[in-house]
């Protein structure tokens, strides 16, 4: 598989995290049943959580922290994508800079709540989709519940997954369906 970078709603880390952490939950309840052993029964799966910690590296760590401060800042949902997971949809939680930053490395942790969204069916009709600008293989795989093996099996000639040319078509299934 090609190498990509951590990518958040259009911003790429130019190195990717040390450190990332996956929380998931669920919401139970016991239940207690008259004359019988008791039953945990779950109501819920709550989002992931994902946590990270890493360093910002060059003599612009400090615009890139800033880069990723106005993401923060515009409290939206945007496509995360981490190298061999499916993209998802997430809202940036926090961003702190725990160290100050020494010779070009500036050291920051973040955090992301994963945002459910509807995905995109595939008709038997639609099998290719056209690009628009900025859209990456990773969006599309995310919109339409492709992996991105997937995509680049049946794309070969597609060269970047991290960034389609704008009206660039991208083959979604191999027939129509």
């Amino acid at each position: 598989m090609r190498q990509c970078k951590m990518r958040y709603d259009g911003y790429t880390w130019k190195h990717n995290p040390k450190l990332l952490r996956f929380k998931s939950s669920q919401n139970a309840v016991t239940v207690l049943p008259p004359f019988s052993k008791s039953d945990v029964r779950i109501l819920s799966e709550e989002p992931y959580t994902i946590e990270g910690q890493g360093e910002l590296i060059g003599s612009d760590c400090i615009e890139q922290y800033q880069r990723l401060k106005a993401l923060f800042s515009e409290r939206s949902s945007g496509l995360l994508t981490i190298e061999g997971l499916p993209s998802f949809y997430v809202r940036f939680l926090s961003l702190d800079m725990t160290a100050e930053p020494v010779d070009h490395v500036l050291s920051y942790s973040f955090s992301f709540k994963e945002a459910k969204v509807q995905r995109t069916d595939v008709s038997e009709e639609e099998f290719c989709v056209v690009s628009s600008d900025g859209t990456t293989l990773w969006d599309i795989a995310y919109q339409y519940g492709k992996t991105i093996e997937e995509l680049i099996r049946l794309n070969p000639d597609i060269r970047f997954i991290d960034e389609l040319y704008e009206g660039e078509k991208v083959r979604i299934c191999s027939n129509g369906g």
